[in-house]
């Protein structure tokens, strides 16, 4: 069976879209952890960008993923 990504991010700056390639309980944890763990992987402080939803949203760092119906395979924006 293929691994899918649990998410992807994409990175407005540069044009990339990341791949987020946790596990499904990803999406109960916090967006501070989403920003963590993208921080991690492309470099960026975590007080240099937001995350938003793929309607513009922006993400706050105490909610849930889940707070904001993100599924399994959705974009988020830095």
């Amino acid at each position: 069976e293929e691994d899918k990504p649990t998410l992807y991010v994409f990175n407005a700056v540069t044009q990339d879209t990341m791949p987020v390639m946790e596990s499904i309980s990803l999406l109960d944890k916090t967006v501070s952890d989403l920003r963590t763990l993208v921080t991690l992987r492309c470099g960026l402080p975590v007080s240099v960008y937001c995350l938003r939803t793929p309607r513009g949203l922006e993400m706050y760092d105490c909610n849930t993923l889940k707070d904001y119906q993100t599924d399994i395979g959705t974009a988020q924006y830095i």
